[in-house]
């Protein structure tokens, strides 16, 4: 009966950690479609400039430690 409720904490830890993990994508593509949207919205029919766009996802990264 132990060994049960072992195997239901190590189950509950990797579901907090994944969803923990989830959440930091969620927020990553969140951040991402907002710089595509705001560059789309100011290039008009420029193009995307990606290496400012890379830039600023970079920065997320580091800011939010992804």
């Amino acid at each position: 009966m132990n060994q049960y409720y072992k195997n239901i904490s190590v189950l509950r830890d990797k579901v907090e950690v994944d969803k923990k993990q989830l959440q930091q994508e969620n927020e990553r593509l969140q951040h991402l479609t907002t710089v595509l949207i705001d560059h789309i919205w100011k290039s008009g029919d420029k193009g995307l400039p990606l290496k400012d766009i890379d830039r600023q996802m970079e920065l997320f990264d580091r800011e939010n430690g992804t």
